[in-house]
């Protein structure tokens, strides 16, 4: 957890000290080509990305885990920019979003008159990756008849477009990546256990980000630095002039303290809205999310804990009403043993004098109370 004397972050340009891999540029049905970093300083992570990169010249299949908005797809790239094949296209396609009556011809193209609608034959992805590189995100979502056809392209090489009996040849390496136990599927039948085994030649975890918070204040930096370069005038429209969006110390340690379950994704759209209730000032504890506000209490013994993902879903019983009033309880409490000294209270509660006087300001305390 980060601490409270924490000085505010500054946008700046991507930090050092870390690791900020620099993938090829993606090729898209539809897309621009875009050029990412995948930034950490976290020494295990290092150590996975550093051990992908030296594996990616391997021609084997590829299979990323982990969660949600972890940065699966920057691996791919940073895998595909170190595998001899950076002159070649990276395709990328996300199981998830496409409709499945059209990933199949997606995914392998189809011929004219192959279905209602085919006025023409045209390519599918895999003709488009060339000798290079198809990403497919969240295979776990593929129907076991499209599974059973990604197996033919791994395990022979070769596909046939929709409506085709024709077998064209791929040269393409194939990377997956999944949020899901996909052991758990095979169980269940949902899943193909031949093509898990012939997906999970190297294998590559990445880690959430609740698990390497070295990585929150650089990926701050980072995230704030890249949103003014280019969103810069819209923070600021009145004036028109660069924004200087910072994080305070105590908004630092609010958000190093919240356990992410969306990670870095999750991370981003936070700091977006609250770079926009910010106005282009200083973004504070006011501007987070009521979300990220509610992920620490003050305990008893005046330390902190973090509240669960679980307990701030809808429904969860009132817990915003639960824990401000346990944080009133502890705040009145500490004002009453210190005969009303604010920076005394906040020794006791072992937290910073700004903070104690943000929360007695929300919470309402008047000096009575205390």
């Amino acid at each position: 957890m980060l601490k409270h004397e924490t000085t505010p972050v500054r946008p700046s340009k991507p930090v050092s000290g870390g690791l900020d891999v620099t993938p090829s540029q993606r090729e898209r049905a539809g897309s621009r080509k875009v050029h990412r970093p995948f930034i950490t300083r976290d020494p295990a992570t290092l150590e996975l990305l550093e051990e992908a990169r030296r594996a990616a010249p391997l021609p084997v299949p590829v299979l990323l885990r982990g969660e949600t908005g972890v940065g699966k797809d920057l691996v791919a790239e940073m895998v595909h920019q170190a595998s001899g094949r950076q002159d070649e296209p990276f395709v990328a396609v996300n199981a998830a979003a496409l409709p499945r009556e059209l990933f199949e011809s997606s995914l392998f193209g189809h011929v004219r008159g192959a279905f209602t609608g085919a006025a023409v034959s045209r390519p599918g992805l895999f003709e488009s990756a060339r000798s290079g590189t198809i990403f497919l995100d969240e295979i776990a979502e593929l129907e076991l008849g499209l599974q059973a056809k990604i197996l033919r392209v791994l395990d022979r090489g070769e596909y046939t477009p929709v409506g085709s009996t024709k077998r064209l040849a791929s040269n393409a390496r194939v990377i997956a990546a999944t949020n899901r136990d996909l052991e758990s599927l095979c169980e269940k039948g949902l899943f193909r256990e031949d093509l898990l085994y012939r997906l999970a030649v190297l294998v590559f975890t990445i880690p959430p980000l609740r698990r390497r918070r070295c990585d929150i204040e650089p990926l701050i930096e980072h995230i704030l630095f890249s949103t003014e370069k280019s969103h810069r005038a819209g923070f600021n429209r009145e004036s028109h002039k660069a924004c200087s969006h910072h994080v305070t110390g105590e908004a630092l340690s609010f958000l190093g303290s919240y356990h992410w379950p969306g990670n870095v994704r999750e991370l981003e759209s936070e700091l977006l809205r609250a770079a926009v209730r910010a106005r282009g000032g200083p973004i504070g504890v006011q501007h987070l999310s009521r979300r990220v506000q509610l992920s620490t209490a003050v305990r008893e013994d005046g330390k902190e804990y973090s509240v669960s993902h679980a307990d701030l879903q809808p429904g969860s019983g009132g817990l915003d009403g639960r824990v401000d009033e346990l944080m009133r309880t502890e705040i009145v409490r500490a004002l009453k043993s210190s005969g009303g000294n604010k920076a005394e209270a906040a020794r006791i509660l072992g937290i910073k004098r700004t903070t104690l006087l943000y929360r007695i300001k929300r919470l309402g305390i008047t000096p009575s109370e205390g």
